[in-house]
């Protein structure tokens, strides 16, 4: 008879903030890499509110680990100095290997439930300073084994002859998502001597049928000693875990931050590089192109076809910087706000605005005053994306301005706009306020902006968008 693993340890972990304010839970960490090993760290993701992770984490550095993040729900885009950029969503895997070094930034995106863990896998320490690389794991090559009462995710490893979806190639982890359905029971065969571990997102289990009043409640990493094969029995309610596997390495672990290595004279290279720039060892020139390249929507609150407003932001197209994408969106076909509509989907052009609006760094608005305040075209576009749990404005830069061939330019539209700004979580660029009055007399008879102190203004308020963008990235 197989010798059953038996729960060595329990840990609960605490909430920290890290990043550029990401609210999660840092399950294990420094004080657990020798019970843990080859495991360092374990951070665990269960939110519905975006504000408790929208912020991210922007460019940092990691040398001598791999990093491997996995969503059940969500959406996280990346990027990094090797010039590759991608989005994991539902059901998907990142597994990033810093090696020799690498820069890279992990931007969660608004979702209904953002649901997952990152997980930091050691290097060997020969295998420190290998070439960085980045693997994405898309839902549709993750292999699911049905077993009736148990459905089992195999991100990377061997389950049941059903290789996962990924190797690792310097420490050859198993990693499982497991479904486990009420009052069924699942067992896991592996390498007697491997470290393993699971972590409960949900339910409640029992993992010694010899005590079934033994039970382990989620949100918990259970650590498990020696032996052939883990039981696991999901009691009261279905159950969601993943289970990680791994030899473990016996090797000094010296840890700074985003960097770990195997001595504190390492450490100190490593440090040394970051702050002299010869940190990153391949690839390690960013690519403008691909990691700087910045994308900025316009919108407008006029939809007549001679419109200041809409000059303005074809003006814009002149104006911007090589590196920022610029595109002006049509709001012309987005219709008025009605919830019984939104209840039955979202319409396409509504849609299509909202898929716009996630993928822009930043919104450039110029829009005429109707009646003192925001005209009905660009109020209805943003009621329309302010609904439901997908806010592809929240926590994004704006920069506001406004043309009328009135001497105030338009001023009080953009006090109204900057209220609303509050209430979507837009972040304003405060400086330079533009206001184009005598707007008649800047732009030629085909639309052309000419006024050049004009074009100057705009300039210098596209520049502080861009500024504020890079500030928040």
């Amino acid at each position: 008879m197989a010798a059953l693993r038996r729960v060595i340890k329990l840990v609960k972990g605490k909430q920290v903030t890290d990043g550029a304010g990401v609210n999660l839970v840092r399950v294990f960490g420094r004080d657990d890499t020798e019970d843990f090993d080859p495991f360092l760290m374990l951070d665990a993701f269960d939110s519905q509110n975006p504000a408790d992770y929208i912020k991210g984490f922007p460019w940092h550095p990691h040398r001598g680990i791999e990093t491997i993040t996995y969503l059940i729900k969500g959406h996280i885009e990346h990027s990094d100095s090797l010039g590759n950029k991608g989005d994991i969503y539902d059901g998907e895997c990142q597994w990033m290997t810093a090696g020799s070094g690498i820069i890279h930034q992990e931007m969660p995106k608004p979702k209904p439930h953002m649901l997952g863990a990152q997980l930091w896998l050691n290097l060997p320490a020969k295998d420190k300073m290998t070439k960085p690389a980045y693997g994405d794991i898309k839902a549709g090559s993750i292999p699911v084994v049905d077993e009736g009462g148990a459905k089992v995710h195999v991100i990377a490893g061997e389950y049941l002859g059903n290789k996962g979806a990924f190797e690792g190639k310097y420490v050859k982890a198993t990693y499982l998502d497991v479904e486990l359905f009420a009052g069924q029971e699942w067992s896991f065969t592996d390498d007697p001597e491997n470290t393993l571990f699971i972590y409960i997102f949900s339910g409640k289990a029992n993992f010694d049928p010899e005590d079934p009043d033994e039970l382990i409640e989620e949100r918990q990493a259970v650590l498990f000693g020696k032996g052939e094969k883990l039981w696991v029995k999901a009691v009261g309610q279905d159950m969601r875990f993943i289970l990680l596997s791994g030899k473990a390495l016996k090797e000094p672990v010296a840890w700074r931050g985003p960097i770990v290595m195997n001595t504190k004279e390492e450490l100190d290279i490593a440090f040394k590089e970051l702050n002299n720039n010869t940190f990153i060892k391949d690839n390690g020139i960013r690519s403008s192109e691909k990691m700087d390249k910045i994308k900025i929507v316009g919108l407008t609150g006029s939809l007549r076809e001679k419109s200041y407003n809409k000059a303005v932001l074809n003006a814009v197209k002149e104006l911007v910087p090589d590196n920022v994408d610029y595109e002006v969106i049509d709001l012309s076909d987005i219709p008025f706000y009605n919830e019984d509509v939104e209840k039955k989907g979202l319409p396409d052009s509504v849609a299509n605005l909202k898929k716009k609006l996630f993928e822009a760094d930043g919104v450039l608005v110029s829009t005429p005053e109707y009646n003192f305040s925001i005209p009905p075209v660009l109020k209805n576009a943003l009621d329309w994306v302010s609904r439901g749990s997908e806010l592809p404005l929240y926590g994004k830069p704006i920069a506001i301005m406004s043309a009328s061939p009135s001497m105030l330019g338009g001023a009080r539209v953009q006090y109204h706009l900057r209220q609303v700004c509050v209430s979507l979580n837009l972040i304003p660029v405060n400086k330079p306020e533009v206001f184009i009055s005598n707007a008649d007399k800047k732009f030629d008879e085909n639309g052309v902006l000419v006024d050049e102190m004009t074009k100057r203004v705009i300039k210098d308020l596209i520049n502080a968008l861009i500024d504020k963008i890079n500030e928040l990235k």
